[in-house]
């Protein structure tokens, strides 16, 4: 499994993610660990987007999810925009996944955050899309993969609809942005788990921003925050978890895009 954290703003998207990677073992009951520090998040520049996956990482075949996404994106001037991009990486996974001698179906359940900024008219607005073949937040059943776009059903409660492309659903999502100042946050990988700490984290944040005691600019305080909620997961498992049950750890990544095509990362993804 993997732990991802993608926040959103009116200017930055950024990714976080561990970068650990196991394989079960039946004779020790436990995990083998087999990556600590390759990054789960891959760039995407000529599209200004990225993608970061959990999940399946790799199988006993030598097929693996990173290499998988590289060398999508050096191919990536054959796609048109992030949502094409969104869709080839499900027509490709699919037929990937159907060629992978797994017996336990549940090893096939993937899930990857593409998130970028797309042009509407002469604006920059960031969507998220979710590709994913889990069936629910329990990560219990798995399904035929399949993308969704998440921003416009996140902010307004409703359910995902490929027509929330269309400019007049994009630009509310920009006014929920810029007007009112909102965020959006996934949290992606173990949500009993992730979802509780990273919104505790992000109220304790915003409760300092109310009484002003926020140091740094935004862009260094929003990857700050997106790390955190990765790291205190990792705490938490080293602390009270089994030594060869643990999930979530190794070198913890970022990514930050700007709306402006400026990609960079204190990991030195980029």
């Amino acid at each position: 499994m993997t732990a991802i954290t993608t926040l959103i703003t009116k200017d930055y998207i950024i990714f976080a993610s561990d970068s650990i990677i196991s394989e079960w073992n039946n004779k020790t009951n436990g995990y083998e660990y087999v990556e600590y520090t390759k990054p789960k998040i891959i760039p995407f520049k000529n599209l200004n987007c990225a993608a970061a996956y959990w999940g399946l990482a790799k199988t006993n075949t030598g097929w693996n999810t990173y290499d998988f996404l590289i060398e999508l994106a050096s191919k990536q001037n054959e796609f048109e925009n992030i949502e094409h991009l969104a869709s080839v990486i499900t027509q490709e996974l699919t037929k990937r996944l159907a060629e992978i001698p797994l017996t336990n179906i549940l090893a096939k359940g993937i899930g990857i955050h593409l998130a970028g900024w797309e042009t509407i008219g002469n604006e920059k607005i960031p969507e998220l899309f979710l590709i994913s073949n889990f069936s629910d937040p329990t990560y219990s059943s798995i399904r035929n993969l399949g993308y969704s776009r998440e921003s416009f059903h996140t902010f307004f409660d409703v359910v995902p609809l490929l027509e929330h492309k269309e400019s007049e659903y994009r630009k509310k999502v920009l006014n929920k942005l810029v007007e009112e100042e909102r965020i959006l946050i996934y949290n992606n990988g173990d949500p009993e788990l992730f979802n509780s700490s990273a919104n505790a984290i992000f109220k304790m944040i915003k409760s300092l921003k109310e009484r002003k005691l926020l140091s740094g600019n935004d862009k260094e305080r929003y990857i700050k925050i997106t790390k955190l909620a990765i790291r205190f997961i990792k705490i938490i498992q080293n602390e009270f978890i089994l030594g060869n049950r643990k999930l979530i750890g190794g070198r913890i990544h970022d990514l930050c895009i700007e709306k402006n095509n400026i990609f960079s990362s204190t990991t030195k993804i980029v």
